[in-house]
């Protein structure tokens, strides 16, 4: 299964490309990860090194699996 990691500005909502920089419509908005535990750690690694990002880790048919932010994790329970 692939696990899908979306980044977005947090005070905006604006969506940033793999490269961390605003989306512009140029460039890919999504990091793909063969394992869950890969997308966690690189979820977390974006907002612990950019507080004023978030980060949604999504399974292969985009249904929302965890959400991260400095100041709060969402897990989504799917059952």
């Amino acid at each position: 299964m692939a696990y899908k990691v979306l980044i977005a500005e947090l005070s905006t909502g604006h969506v940033y490309n793999t490269k961390l920089e605003l989306f512009l419509g140029i460039g890919e908005t999504i990091s793909y990860f063969d394992h869950y535990e890969e997308a966690i750690n690189y979820s977390d690694s974006i907002v612990n090194n950019n507080p004023e990002l978030e980060c949604w880790i999504k399974d292969e048919k985009d249904i929302i699996l965890r959400y991260k932010s400095i100041n709060e994790e969402k897990l989504f329970d799917l059952h």
